[in-house]
Parts: C-alpha cells; sequence; structure tokens
C-alpha cells in the first residue's frame, strides 16, 4: 500500500518539490522497497512503533517546502490532486489551508461501509484503474459538512470536518499551533485541525481528489487500544487551548459530545466491559453540563433513538 501511495504522489501532473515518508516501525523492509521504488524520497525510520502522532511531528520537521500536503499511507492520491490545489489557491490567495472530498473504495473481501460513508468503487487498488472507475461511479456520499469556511473552529470543535490525506496547509502554521502529544494514538488529525482553525478558515477544493481505501488492518477498526480514552484526551486539549480561549462555549456542544460518549459507553457494555463502561460514562460526563444528556448516555440505544425529538428540542432550548 505504500509503495501505491507513493507512485501516486510521484504521479501528479504537478510533481511535488519534496516526499517524506515515516516509518513507524519497519517490520517488512519498507524502507529497501522505497529507496530501490523512489530514491529521492526523505526516509524517517523509527526502529520501534511510536505512533502516528510522534510519526507526523518528526515528518513536520523535515519539511523544507513552503506547503505542507498529507497522504496516510493506504490511501490513493488523484494524478491531478496538486493541479486542482494550486488552481484554486491561484483564486483564493490569501487561503493557507485547504482540502477536498475523496472517493472511498473496498479492497476485495473488506467491509463496503466506514464510518458512515459507503464504498463507490469495489475491487481495485491501482491509482490508474481507480481514476477510470471514479469517471463512471456514482456517488454515495454527502460532504457538505466539509463546507466550514468562515465558522471553521467552531464546526471541528462539533464534528471533525478534516480529511487527512488531502490535507494540505503552510508549513508556517506549524510554528503557531499547540504540539500534538507524542502518545495520543488516535484523534490528533483532528486536534491538529483545530488548532489551524484557531488561525486560518479551512477552504474546500471543489472535487473528489483522493481515493480512501477501506481494508482489514486500519486504526479506525484496531481494537487493540482504548480509543475513547484518546479521544477524550484530544477533546480536553482541543477545548482547552483553543475553544475557551475563542470565548466558545462547550454547552453548546453537549449534544454531539453525548452522542460520541454514548456509543463508546453502548459498545463496551454489549461487550462486558462493565468497569470501563463506568469509566466512560465518568468521563464523558465532564464534557456534557446537561443532567438529561448525561442520562441520555444511560439509554440503550433504541430508547435513545426514540428520545432524539426532544433531545433537539433540549439542545434548541438551551
Amino acid at each position: 500500500m505504500l509503495l501505491t501511495a507513493l507512485e501516486s504522489v510521484y504521479a501528479q501532473t504537478l510533481p511535488p518539490d519534496q516526499v517524506v515518508v515515516v516509518l513507524d516501525g519497519d517490520t517488512d523492509s519498507s524502507a529497501a522497497a522505497v529507496r530501490d521504488a523512489f530514491p529521492d524520497t526523505t526516509l524517517i525510520i523509527h526502529e520501534t512503533s511510536l505512533g502516528p502522532a510522534r510519526s507526523r511531528q518528526d515528518g513536520f520537521k523535515a519539511v523544507t517546502t513552503e506547503w505542507v500536503c498529507l497522504l496516510d499511507d493506504d490511501d490513493i492520491w488523484h494524478s491531478r490532486k496538486q493541479e486542482h490545489f494550486a488552481e484554486y489557491l491561484r483564486e483564493h490567495p490569501s487561503c493557507a489551508a485547504l482540502r477536498s472530498a475523496f472517493w472511498q473504495f473496498s479492497e476485495l473481501g473488506a467491509a463496503t461501509e466506514l464510518n458512515g460513508f459507503k464504498s463507490e468503487i469495489s475491487g481495485l487498488a491501482r491509482r490508474p484503474e481507480l481514476e477510470r472507475a471514479a469517471r463512471l461511479a456514482v456517488p454515495l456520499n454527502d460532504f457538505t459538512y466539509l463546507q466550514i469556511r468562515g465558522k471553521s473552529l467552531p464546526a471541528l470543535l462539533r464534528k471533525n470536518a478534516g480529511v487527512t490525506s488531502s490535507t494540505m496547509f503552510r508549513r508556517e502554521l506549524l510554528t503557531l499551533v499547540e504540539d500534538i502529544p507524542d502518545d495520543l494514538r488516535t484523534g490528533q488529525d483532528w486536534l491538529l485541525f483545530v488548532y489551524i482553525a484557531v488561525h486560518v478558515e479551512w477552504h474546500l477544493v471543489p472535487g473528489r481528489w483522493f481515493f480512501y481505501r477501506v481494508h482489514a488492518g486500519q486504526i479506525t477498526t484496531d481494537s487493540s487500544f482504548p480509543k475513547w480514552q484518546h479521544r477524550l484526551r484530544a477533546w480536553s486539549l482541543a477545548w482547552q487551548n483553543a475553544g475557551r480561549p475563542a470565548g466558545l462555549r462547550i454547552a453548546d456542544y453537549a449534544d454531539e459530545y453525548a452522542g460520541e460518549v454514548h456509543r463508546w459507553f453502548w459498545e463496551a457494555v454489549r461487550q462486558g466491559r462493565m468497569r470501563e463502561s463506568v469509566h466512560i460514562f465518568t468521563g464523558g460526563s465532564a464534557f456534557v453540563e446537561s443532567r438529561l444528556l448525561r442520562l441520555s448516555i444511560l439509554m440503550p440505544p433504541p430508547v435513545r433513538w426514540r428520545m432524539r425529538p426532544f433531545l433537539n428540542r433540549l439542545r434548541e432550548d438551551s
């Protein structure tokens, strides 16, 4: 997958000036494969895995270009991705942070849905094939939630409206934002997007300019660590360093946070992790000031679903 991702970078109609790859624990001789296939790549190698947050920070330190672009190793850029981003920047010269929507594709045997998105292309995994398929593919996912320009910070605090593998921003922003903790295993991308939104607005480039791969090994489906702990920590840091200094009220976001905590809580209950479910409720309640919304976390999912009209009125009234 890494070589396929890099092929899509070097195939750009507007080539990059620098390509940096961080190998977070090279267990399968990826370094040698990258050197053979793409010798101009700057390689940073961690002998043991240090996690995605530390890896990205180390990558940032090696970047010397004016702009930084992100790409996860299991995703693929469209060959005209950088060309279209450059066109957008010529039309919007004040823009300092931007991203685009994507086409979702599934490997053979992989799930056809992930995080609420449906796969629009299946059974293909090479960039030229995906680009041809995208010309005829039927869009199945709604990306209007990415239109947050003019309200980037409050929108991102409510919901992750970032897209990692099409993210592009001015490198100088890295000197302004807070550091992301090295040990944050999930939520680190969202926290970076929030920190950047303190200083600039996020723009959305029209079109879908990368391919998001659904496969069995991605961190989204990794259950080897308690993701909820890292998400709660990311929420805390976001409000400490971005939300409260901007004068925003956490109470205005309680409905969104209560919904997330409800999902984590009942996932733990279904798996018999009762002690963990208590910790989830206790930790999550710190972000849900309303007693009724806290109570809704304890409601079984079918009950909470039926209570949605009441909970929505509660949010509007507050």
